[in-house]
């Protein structure tokens, strides 16, 4: 085991540099040490909970993912009811996998649908819920939900057919559910007509060629993202893994 010095804000801080350069495995690392060292870890100012449970969610571990989740809820509940709400959604989503992971299906799929159920017409399903749905093998519980969501953006874009954040919600949502990609190729495109230097909606046009297997073309749509917003961490993550990432799964 590797043993790494300095303070908890040291720690976090590098392990923000080696995510920059791709060692995603000694970021993580990193960041657990650092919350392991943190004298203030739930309230602390670098928010270092919530960057260690988005970073286990990332890294599929759902378990811990699932802890730091759960106790994030008690520091939400001064917050928002928006932010209140995510963090329950997030806080049943990441249980409802690990038991799952665990052997207990039915249970944990129970706490799936409990977690969509809270934010069913939201682009958060995209970033983890409806992968982590399909490499857990719920294909099935997920197209029944991603349709469901999906019915919810088509009918915010027939209301409000000029307004390019719901085309791109909906693309988004897609893409990563790697479903409808004929559709959330038409929606992405109409959004960038109407912005076409927005960070967000290139990578959005990025995920929606990576889903339909055009490597090359989002490396294109990419490169240009990254161009306009070269220091966001999440749109260097994306990058790379368009370059070498494996395609998503059916």
């Amino acid at each position: 085991m590797l043993c790494y010095g300095g303070d908890s804000s040291y720690l976090a801080q590098l392990s923000v540099e080696h995510s920059r350069f791709g060692d995603e495995a000694r970021a993580y690392q990193l960041l657990k040490t650092a919350a392991l060292r943190s004298e203030d870890f739930i309230l602390s100012a670098e928010g270092l909970l919530e960057r260690l449970a988005n970073e286990a969610m990332y890294q599929r571990d759902w378990r811990l993912a699932s802890a730091l989740k759960s106790a994030n809820l008690f520091h939400l509940a001064q917050s928002s009811t928006q932010e209140a709400l995510n963090g329950s959604f997030e806080a049943r989503f990441t249980e409802g996998l690990a038991l799952v992971s665990e052997g207990k299906r039915e249970e944990g799929v129970q706490l799936l649908e409990d977690a969509h159920a809270l934010i069913s017409a939201s682009g958060t399903l995209a970033d983890y819920f409806f992968p982590a749905l399909r490499d857990a093998g719920l294909t099935r519980l997920h197209d029944r939900l991603c349709q469901k969501t999906l019915v919810s953006f088509r009918a915010n874009v027939a209301v409000f057919p000029k307004d390019h954040s719901n085309k791109n919600t909906f693309a988004w949502v897609a893409a990563r559910a790697n479903r409808n990609l004929d559709e959330a190729d038409q929606m992405i495109r109409e959004a960038l007509e109407g912005d076409p230097l927005s960070p967000a909606l290139l990578d959005t046009m990025a995920e929606v060629q990576f889903a339909r297997g055009k490597r090359d073309v989002a490396v294109m749509w990419s490169e240009r993202s990254l161009a306009l917003r070269s220091n966001d961490l999440e749109i260097q993550r994306q990058y790379r893994r368009f370059q070498k990432g494996e395609f998503p799964k059916p």
